[in-house]
């Protein structure tokens, strides 16, 4: 399985998307005949990305958005941050702004509610892109 995993980020880094969703499903299928919750959501967080560089952004959105759910049935904060971070930029490229406002917004609370700043910096800067293309002026913040 964690060679299904490590090629797949491989394949993503070297940009074969097709190959590294390929082994990203792979591993998600394995990963949930041996009931690995981690790895299920990381496998699915490396198909939403590579979908989304495919622009194939309804398929992105939904493994992004299985990956969250899987994750905060489980209580996976880190791999739920994931989860927000994939989802909210597969909206904001799909142009759906308001949905990806949502949902980034939900990524920044819950990076300010386990204390990590480097997740809180860029659901700030998510936030930022996506007020400046509604034409919105202001401040997120995490309350």
């Amino acid at each position: 399985m964690s060679a299904h995993g490590r090629l797949a980020q491989i394949l993503l880094r070297l940009q074969m998307f097709d190959d590294a969703i390929a082994h990203a499903i792979e591993g998600y299928v394995l990963a949930c005949s041996l009931g690995q919750v981690r790895e299920q959501v990381s496998f699915k967080i490396d198909v939403a990305n590579a979908l989304m560089w495919l622009k194939r952004y309804d398929d992105a959105i939904e493994a992004a958005s299985l990956a969250g759910q899987i994750a905060r049935g489980h209580q996976m904060v880190e791999g739920d941050l994931k989860a927000y971070g994939v989802l909210g930029r597969c909206l904001m490229l799909s142009e759906r702004l308001d949905e990806a406002y949502t949902v980034v917004l939900s990524g920044l609370k819950a990076a300010h509610e386990i204390g990590d700043v480097y997740e809180q910096a860029v659901f700030h800067l998510d936030l930022a892109v996506i007020n400046q293309r509604l034409g919105k002026q202001g401040r997120a913040t995490a309350t």
